[in-house]
């Protein structure tokens, strides 16, 4: 009988709740099916159409006149200027191992190094000294 008791509250609270929710339900589908369909005017699907037709015509002007490339004004703001800093660091060449390990050949200022990468990390395999008045090495040179 006391078990019967505690349950009580909680069946008609349970009870409540669901008839809340289906009325909710309902008045909710009756609002999402009244609503009316998107009209979008004609005069701006043409004009979304001309104005497409332009760029791409534009594009094809371009690419026309410089052959297939694309060459477009350089804007300010993302031009930088090229560094001529004799220590920053220049791939000389690289060399796939495996599908995982690489070995490659750098120059900052006037040392040479030749590392290999691979998924564990870098190693340094030679470090060597550039004479100063020698021109920067080409990579047709072998390592």
């Amino acid at each position: 009988m006391r078990g019967n008791a505690l349950f009580k509250p909680l069946a008609r609270t349970s009870a409540t709740a669901a008839a809340f929710m289906v009325s909710c339900q309902s008045a909710h589908a009756q609002q999402l099916g009244s609503g009316r369909a998107v009209e979008i005017p004609i005069v701006q699907i043409l004009a979304g159409l001309v104005l497409c037709s332009l760029v791409a015509f534009g594009v094809v002007v371009m690419m026309r006149a410089n052959k297939g490339r694309l060459a477009l004004p350089p804007l300010p703001l993302l031009h930088q200027p090229k560094l001529r800093d004799p220590d920053r660091i220049r791939v000389v060449e690289t060399l796939r191992l495996s599908a995982h390990a690489d070995v490659s050949r750098f120059t900052s200022g006037n040392r040479e190094y030749l590392v290999i990468t691979s998924a564990g990390g870098a190693t340094i395999v030679r470090q060597t000294e550039l004479e100063p008045d020698a021109p920067p090495p080409s990579a047709g040179r072998a390592g």
